[in-house]
């Protein structure tokens, strides 16, 4: 009723009322999936946040349970998917796709027809050139640009961007 938002415990022990609405508010990308999955299987209804401050094309598409942060830009015929995390100052150029559960940290960047994978991870002031791919479950380290496609579940270091496995 006074507009507080309360902890109310353990994701793997609440049960969802339909009275509630979810955010999802974790920035490992393996970690919003179990979580997003665990509490939607149960019946959890999760709300899309597209902060005011953000730019959003009218021709964008933004997925259910994605979060927008302040200052973020979404460009033309963009799509951001179900779960995705687009955080402070992050774009997505024209064209390009942010996949499911898929994080871009702040001022992170997608440039036009570019692709982040599921639950691919974009490091601090990390970018994905143009009309370039981030494979399912790779990773951009911070200040690291991809200027060629990377294979799932790889991580890209340096500028240019140097694609190595990723480590258990």
């Amino acid at each position: 009723p006074d507009g507080t938002l309360r902890l109310r415990g353990e994701p793997d022990a609440h049960a969802p009322r339909d009275d509630e609405g979810f955010l999802l508010a974790l920035g490992i990308p393996g970690v919003r999936r179990r979580v997003a999955e665990d509490l939607a299987s149960r019946g959890a209804r999760f709300l899309t946040l597209v902060h005011p401050t953000a730019v959003v094309a009218p021709t964008a598409r933004i997925g259910a349970g994605a979060v927008i942060c302040p200052g973020a830009v979404i460009s033309d015929a963009a799509v951001v998917g179900p779960w995705a995390l687009v955080n402070y100052h992050a774009s997505v150029a024209h064209d390009a796709a942010v996949g499911a559960f898929a994080v871009l940290s702040p001022y992170a960047t997608l440039a036009g027809r570019a692709r982040a994978g599921d639950d691919a991870f974009l490091g601090l002031h990390a970018s994905i050139g143009p009309g370039c791919t981030l494979g399912d479950r790779s990773k951009i380290s911070a200040n690291s640009c991809l200027l060629s496609d990377a294979p799932a579940d790889a991580i890209v270091y340096g500028v240019p961007g140097r694609v190595g496995p990723l480590l258990p």
